[in-house]
């Protein structure tokens, strides 16, 4: 047990942990600082007074005049700092400034469209003060030694941890003032959090809110955790752990405990597989875990027991001492565990307090769960994506309460979201939430690569913090302690060189020197703009619902039986979709968020493993490759199943993978790499057999040519084949207990009938071939209508072609994306999929399309004709895909409101459940039929309707048949039909199965519905 993992070791260079944790340099009473060093040393103190006392200059409660402590210290801070430096203009270029400075633009120039100036002033001048005070600390990094500077900000991460201390034992007198009957004149409490509802407070110190004092604490309380950790810790760092631990149970933080949780399991992870990959020794310190965690049971076993003693003592409380540890137990586990039985007493549900926000209704502890669940408000995500402007740029800083009131009158403006990114997505758009999302993520890796864990840990639990914070006026500690992390982490770096150029030959510099980036930051873009082109364009069918949907139903613990498809990892389900259930998203939001999250990864990790593939070859690229992926962006839509969070698209990044760790083994077998390659076999073949014909063909291919010319060995091949073999092996066991457990099955990739057909109709099937292959190469030709960017298409590939003979006669290393490309195309012929007389299945190409790219890329640098072409189709294309995300509602489903129209029915006609087909049924219940009446999917089989178990377990629809006592039942129509192509099931059809309906109607959107008598339909429904 020697040898297993441990809780973060080390903490970078011993000179760091000596400067950071021992300070044995000049203490802060021996050192004579400046007005200005003074002034950002208060701002330590000032942050904890971000609410209370207040200098309040208007009558409104959320009047921007309502002016704290730290807005002062902090603007005397920027003042000074302003007035001390001289060269002003070198500050901004620091490495350090670009981020912050386009994040603080972003704010500001939402000011230019808000509905709601006051509150954006509010909201948006949180950052400019933000801001200033990080320019501060850059002037003065600036201005005085870099010894002193480091100490300047060690001093000031003592101060703040002091603070804490105190601010932590004000929140304990509050919550004891309280229970005694101390009025709120003295105690500085809001009302709705006095005991009223738990039978104890929630302090709030100085603060706003128990969360925004829970997120100053956090600091404060993770340094304590790491250095028990991780140095010589006594009995005051374990005292300190278990008194912050202490304060944030007392007061009852969720939104901080969990960050403490999730930064701690985060951080660990990180710390680890850095360790291995470094191949560093880790050893594990029991007797400090045990240590640590006697400590933070013992805190929890203080908070439970002042719970209950504090409810006891309340002599105005009718909640006994055991309700009130019930009550705030299941509030902190979000009321799913019902963790004890009081007897008699007011349940969760008929306890009352005020709703965040300020207005009086009264709201209930359970109320207060289901708000809290991270729950991503549809009305938020209606705002977000009502235009293109809006996806982009969003609603303007502080508009979002007006717009939503402007979608839902019955919310007020003052309605708080639980969710900073949502809200930073809502009012900044998407270009401010990757703007903030790059700087919060870009300060994880810098403090990892640098090895200063303790910050890693702070800003880890600062992510997850933003997750429950509703409101950016009282964030300033946050931004400001990451401002001071980021100047430590930074005191190496050198800024840029002052003596420029000219502005063009700065920027064409840059460019050269980062040109791979930028060519896969605007791949990116162009992949992102598709995925929300593609949602604005399409209907939303059950293939993009039907995983979520049944990951749904396995949580809800329905087993019976289901059937998927070939390509649907399991895996995806689990780490995906059902936490995405568990957080409570929006159905609509994280279906749009987790496919612009796979195509994006799609993309990363094509990019990256087609770049590790080329250099295996050619040792480094020097663009052209790239350039060939840009226009693999630019045509994705018609690549990708770029509107599915579709497991084919991984499955390409996890065919690279495969293939360059083969080529690897190829050259020099080792146990890791062959280890390596028969996980991510088992991984990538699951339930796939199409997948392991493609890459072990292209492995087995290259390795036949390499033995040929007699390059390799036989034994390198002989391993390949076994380890795929044993991944092959691996993924039939795995998905065989999958099927087991959760009772589903698979369908079949392909069919020996499917194959057939490419010999009984030989010339109709070519031509199809051919044509998918025209309609994936040139990037579905037949949407430009400008037809002579087809022929630029076409004269392109043709002049590839001559670089491909070139590679057969000279036998250079292309040859091996030419085998690559030959081997997916006859794998595709021969599953019979090109035999799909009339349809495109030209997407089951995609594995051939990443080595295409790669002979763009060859083809590119040989003649300038291609690239001029090339340059022509991308540009036009991105023009093209730009005029349609202007053109269209980006974001809104075309099909929404027929959706919805379907589960309305339902509820204005009270009816308990409804069928309709599986494209309506699965997606209705999956967008809005969560707590709702069902809708049960039916397929037409021939001119009958049966049940559908795809994507829908069996279980479900016979629960809900069964418990139903309703005399009637709809079923619904897709317009006048009930269609799964190439089945149609018509009106007439349907009388004919079922009889006479009692009557017929129409929903709102005038798709019939035909009313039956419920025994009717049961009779003569085939299940």
């Amino acid at each position: 047990m020697k040898h297993t993992v441990a809780i973060f070791e080390r903490e970078g260079s011993p000179q760091n942990n000596k400067a950071l944790v021992n300070a044995k340099t000049t203490s802060v009473n021996k050192i004579k600082y400046s007005p200005l060093e003074l002034s950002f040393l208060l701002t330590a103190v000032a942050v904890w007074f971000s609410y209370q006392p207040y200098f309040n200059f208007g009558f409104m409660e959320m009047s921007v005049c309502k002016i704290g402590i730290a807005l002062f210290v902090v603007i005397g801070l920027i003042v000074l700092a302003t007035s001390k430096t001289k060269n002003k203009t070198k500050i901004f270029r620091s490495k350090l400034i670009f981020w912050p400075l386009l994040l603080t633009v972003i704010a500001l120039f939402g000011l230019l469209y808000t509905p709601d100036l006051l509150v954006g002033l509010r909201r948006s001048g949180m950052l400019v003060l933000a801001f200033g005070a990080f320019i501060a600390m850059l002037i003065l990094k600036n201005t005085i030694p870099k010894n002193r500077f480091r100490q300047l900000l060690i001093n000031w991460g003592k101060i703040f941890v002091i603070m804490g201390f105190i601010i932590g034992g004000v929140a304990l007198l509050q919550t004891i003032l309280d229970a005694i009957g101390i009025g709120p004149e003295w105690t500085l409490l809001p009302e709705k959090y006095r005991w009223q509802v738990f039978g104890f407070a929630r302090a709030t110190g100085f603060s706003r809110e128990p969360m925004f004092l829970g997120s100053l604490l956090i600091v404060p309380a993770l340094f304590f955790l790491w250095q028990c950790a991780t140095k010589k810790s006594g009995s005051k760092q374990y005292f300190g752990l278990g008194f912050f631990c202490f304060v944030l149970g007392v007061m009852l933080s969720r939104g901080a405990l969990y960050s403490l949780l999730g930064a701690t399991i985060i951080t660990v992870v990180v710390y680890i597989i850095k360790s291995l990959r470094q191949h560093q020794k880790i050893t594990f310190d029991w007797q400090k875990l045990v240590k640590i965690i006697l400590t933070v049971l013992l805190a929890i076993s203080a908070v439970l027991s002042s719970w209950y003693a504090l409810a006891s003592i309340n002599p105005n409380s009718t909640i006994t001492g055991c309700e009130a540890v019930k009550r705030g137990s299941e509030h902190l586990l979000l009321g799913r565990f019902n963790i004890l039985s009081c007897g008699e007493g007011l349940s969760l549900a008929e306890s009352t307090s005020i709703i965040d926000g300020g207005n009086d209704e009264p709201f209930t502890v359970s109320e207060s769960n289901e708000s809290r669940k991270l729950s991503w408000d549809r009305v938020e995500i209606q705002a977000w994506r009502k235009n293109i402007w809006t996806v982009f740029f969003g609603v303007g800083s502080g508009g979002l309460g007006t717009a939503i009131n402007k979608i839902d009158p019955t919310q007020n403006e003052g309605t708080i979201m639980q969710n900073g990114y949502i809200k930073i997505l809502a009012e900044w758009g998407l270009i401010g939430l990757t703007v903030f999302l790059i700087i919060n993520i870009g300060l994880l890796v810098l403090m990892a690569k640098n090895h200063q864990w303790l910050f890693f840990l702070i800003q880890s639990a600062l992510i997850i913090t933003w997750l429950s914070v509703f409101e950016f006026s009282h964030t300033f500690h946050i931004f400001l302690t990451m401002a001071v992390m980021a100047c430590y982490c930074c005191l190496n770096l050198n800024s840029p060189k002052t003596k420029l150029t000219t502005w063009q030959n700065k920027w064409l510099e840059k460019a050269k020197k980062h040109k791979v980036k930028l060519l896969f930051v605007l791949g990116l873009l162009l992949v992102l703009a598709w995925t929300l082109f593609k949602f604005s364009t399409e209907p939303v069918i059950f293939d993009l619902t039907g995983q979520q949907l049944l990951a749904r139903q396995w949580l809800d613990g329905y087993h019976a039986g289901s059937m998927l498809v070939p390509t649907n990892y399991i895996l995806k389900i689990w780490l995906l979709y059902m936490p995405a259930e568990l957080l409570h998203l929006d159905p609509t939001a994280s279906l749009i968020g987790i496919t612009i999250a796979i195509n994006c990864i799609t993309f990363a990790g094509i990019f990256y493993f087609l770049r590790k593939i080329y250099q295996y070859f050619h040792q480094k690229t020097d663009g052209y490759l790239e350039f060939g992926l840009l226009y693999f962006a630019s045509i994705a839509g018609s690549i990708f199943w770029i509107q599915f969070a579709n497991s084919r698209n991984l499955e390409v990044v996890g065919g690279l993978a495969i293939i360059y760790i083969g080529l690897l083994v190829l050259q020099k077998p080792t146990i890791k790499r062959t280890l390596l390659l028969a996980i991510i076999s088992t991984i990538v073949f699951f339930a796939d057999p199409m997948q392991i014909y493609m890459t072990s063909f292209i492995l087995a291919s290259w390795a036949l040519w390499q033995i040929i010319k007699k390059k390799i060995s036989l034994k390198p091949l002989l391993i390949i084949i076994a380890t795929l073999l044993i991944g092959t092996l691996f993924s039939a066991l795995f998905t065989n207990l999958v099927c087991g457990f959760y009772n589903i099955e698979y369908g079949a990739v392909s069919s020996l009938q499917q194959s057939l057909q490419m010999l009984e109709k030989p010339i109709t099937s070519t031509i199809w071939f051919l044509a998918n292959n025209a309609f994936i190469f040139s990037g579905g030709w037949f949407r430009i209508n400008n037809m002579a960017l087809v022929l630029c298409v076409a004269v392109a590939f043709a002049l590839m072609l001559m670089v491909v003979i070139r590679a057969f006669k000279s036998k250079r290393q292309e040859l091996f994306a030419v085998i690559a490309v030959v081997c997916v195309e006859g794998i595709y012929f021969a599953s019979g999929q090109a035999g799909y007389i009339g349809n495109n299945t030209s997407r089951y190409l995609i594995m051939m399309m990443p080595f295409v790219v790669w002979l763009i890329g060859e083809s590119a640098r040989n003649s300038h004709l291609i690239k001029v072409l090339m340059v022509i189709v991308i540009g036009a294309n991105s023009l093209l895909l730009t005029q349609g995300l202007i053109e269209n509602n980006v974001g809104n489903f075309t099909n929404e409101s027929q959706l919805h129209s379907r589960i309305s029915f339902l509820q204005e006609q009270s009816y308990d459940y409804g069928f309709a087909s599986k494209d309506t049924a699965i997606t209705s219940d999956y967008l809005f039929g969560k707590d709702k009446p069902n809708l049960l999917p039916l397929e037409c089989f021939g001119e009958n309707l049966r049940t559908n178990w795809q994507f829908f377990d069996k279980a479900v629809f016979l629960e809900v048949v069964e418990k139903s006592t309703a005399e009637y039942t709809p079923i619904i129509f897709d317009g006048n039909t009930i269609t799964n192509t190439p089945s149609i099931c018509s009106i007439e059809s349907i009388e004919k199965q079922f009889g006479a309906p009692i009557t017929q109607t129409k929903t709102t959107v005038g798709d019939k519905v035909l009313i039956y008598q419920t025994k009717q339909v049961l009779e003569k429904l085939v299940f």
